[in-house]
């Protein structure tokens, strides 16, 4: 986010273009430009992966739970870099780790 605009009316977010849209939409696009089952390379895939694994372990190094991590929520931005977004269900806090 770049900044915000607020007045009695009125809340407006100012924030970078991702030019692909969500993560949900660019992959059913690329299934439908593919004809296939398979949307991504592995490679994308893999990159893709290890940028969201990357953003989440950064939430969880500054204490934010998101609880609401989907497709949907990662935008595609320029030069494919994802941003995780959505952080209307997030809480501060810590994991919580069980073991026997």
């Amino acid at each position: 986010m770049y900044g915000y605009c607020m007045d009695d009316q009125l809340q407006c977010m100012i924030m970078e273009y991702v030019p692909y849209g969500d993560l949900k939409h660019y992959l059913q696009n690329m299934r439908k430009e593919k004809d296939s089952e398979s949307s991504i390379d592995s490679a994308e895939f893999f990159t893709f992966a290890g940028q969201v694994a990357c953003g989440m372990a950064h939430l969880e190094s500054v204490g934010i739970i998101h609880r609401d991590l989907a497709a949907r929520n990662i935008l595609v931005g320029t030069g494919k870099v994802l941003k995780i977004s959505d952080f209307g269900m997030s809480r501060p806090g810590v994991y919580i780790k069980m073991s026997k």
